[in-house]
């Protein structure tokens, strides 16, 4: 089992014929390997993934259009010293966004810790639309502010809904609540510390419900989070601009750590303007820099593939493959024998191979033999 990037670092050790480097010291250690190896790790890791749609990288997410009201996010850098609710974005010094997935989280370093996984939602924050009328996507982000400088940041949980963030939900005895959802009563604030929990009066069910309230006020299906917000100057691409207007374009930001487009129905084809008997629209999108120009009014669900660090979640042929090509790297420095250059070829493309056949790597819809044309005119 693949655990830690100094174990993917190791299958290069072995496939070059090396000494393995120290678990504990990693990439640290005193050694040619492990400088050597540690160089290239991230670098080939990325490549890696950007080379195959891997489907443990596959995500997705909202993008709604940028307008004059859109701000962006600016996670704060994390601090060993900082205790962090759920939900908490932060960021690395590479600058690799992570959020956080545990109360009172102190002194867990993301990327080392079940207690963070890699935020690959939205850069975009859009004000709460306070109609109503807007349905909004399960990780969407919103904001509101009373107009005092202060803004509070809530993350969607579930789609469809379009419930005032801040207005907790009152309690309801005919409705079963799951642990860590939150309610009022009397106007007093609870938080549900059990699963199933179906006609439990909070005032009356101290082991049932809590008014120790780490997730902040917020409706059941949203959750406020910690993250820092700013207001960026946007120069829109030509032929783009704000949502608002309506002769340009729509601009939709890529979100937090994109690494490259996957399939977006790969259970489906897709077919021209012509038309054919089933499949996809092309898309008009077009990707300029970090954003998506296109002329859409409505919010892109993209789904792609994130720049995914914890090797625990990783696919093991990924590990393999991504061991071998470390070794190919880094052979010649390492003074490998000549023959084993030929074992970390064949290791290699075996590795991607038997990825495929297992759906590891996501090739996507084939597009069928014939011209569309030919399709239209039978």
């Amino acid at each position: 089992m693949f655990s830690t990037p100094v174990d993917i670092g190791n299958r290069a050790c072995q496939h070059c014929g090396t000494t393995r480097i120290d678990s504990t010291l990693g990439f640290t250690e005193d050694s040619l390997a492990a400088g050597e190896i540690g160089f290239v790790y991230d670098k080939l890791r990325r490549s890696e993934l950007r080379r195959n749609v891997w489907a443990f990288a596959i995500r997705k997410a909202a993008l709604r259009a940028i307008d004059t009201t859109t701000m962006f996010l600016q996670p704060t850098l994390w601090s060993s010293t900082t205790t962090y609710a759920y939900g908490a974005i932060v960021e690395d010094t590479l600058g690799f966004l992570w959020q956080g997935r545990a109360q009172d989280n102190l002194n867990n370093t993301p990327g080392n810790s079940q207690q963070w996984e890699a935020y690959a939602g939205p850069m975009t924050v859009t004000p709460y639309d306070t109609t109503g009328e807007t349905g909004y996507y399960a990780g969407e982000l919103v904001y509101e502010t009373p107009g005092d400088g202060t803004y509070t940041v809530f993350m969607c949980l579930i789609t469809g809904t379009s419930n005032e963030p801040s207005t907790t939900t009152v309690f309801d005895s005919t409705v079963t609540y799951m642990k860590d959802q939150i309610v009022t009563s009397a106007s007093i604030v609870y938080v549900s510390l059990v699963d199933f929990n179906l006609n439990n009066t909070p005032a009356s069910s101290p082991t049932k419900w809590t008014t120790t309230n780490p997730f902040g006020t917020a409706d059941v299906n949203w959750l406020e989070i910690s993250v820092g917000l700013v207001n960026l100057p946007v120069i829109y691409p030509l032929g783009s601009g704000p949502s608002s207007q309506n002769f340009t374009r729509n601009l939709f930001r890529l979100p937090a750590n994109y690494l490259r487009m996957a399939p977006q129905d790969p259970k489906a084809g897709s077919v021209s303007f012509l038309g054919a008997p089933s499949g996809l629209m092309y898309k008009d999108w077009d990707l300029t820099g970090q954003y998506i120009v296109s002329r859409t009014p409505f919010p892109i669900v993209l789904r792609f593939v994130a720049d995914i660090t914890d090797v625990s979640t990783m696919d093991d042929m990924f590990c393999e493959g991504l061991g071998a090509s470390i070794a190919k790297a880094v052979w010649k420095k390492l003074a490998g024998p000549a023959a084993r250059f030929t074992d970390v070829l064949e290791a290699y493309n075996s590795a991607m191979g038997q990825a495929r056949l297992v759906n590891g790597i996501e090739t996507g819809p084939t597009e069928p033999a014939e011209d569309d044309y030919i399709t239209c005119r039978i």
